[in-house]
């Protein structure tokens, strides 16, 4: 596996533990508050996109979870 498809593997874990653990069940939980699209979301949990600086911003914002911010 080349290091970026890993570096977005991990992501999307990451993403999707952080948003479970906020209680978030659902991807249309994460989309009524970012606007971003359930299939965008999934392909950010399943490591098949590579978001924007904003987009993770946008989560980190959602979800509530600082870690995902790459700004902070």
């Amino acid at each position: 596996m080349l290091a970026k498809q890993r570096y977005l593997a991990a992501l999307g874990e990451k993403v999707k533990k952080s948003r479970l653990d906020a209680g978030m069940q659902k991807l249309s939980d994460v989309t009524a508050k970012t606007g971003l699209h359930r299939n965008f979301l999934s392909k950010i949990e399943d490591g098949k996109t590579n978001p924007s600086a904003y987009t993770l911003y946008k989560l980190a914002s959602a979800i509530g979870d600082k870690t995902l911010d790459p700004a902070s």
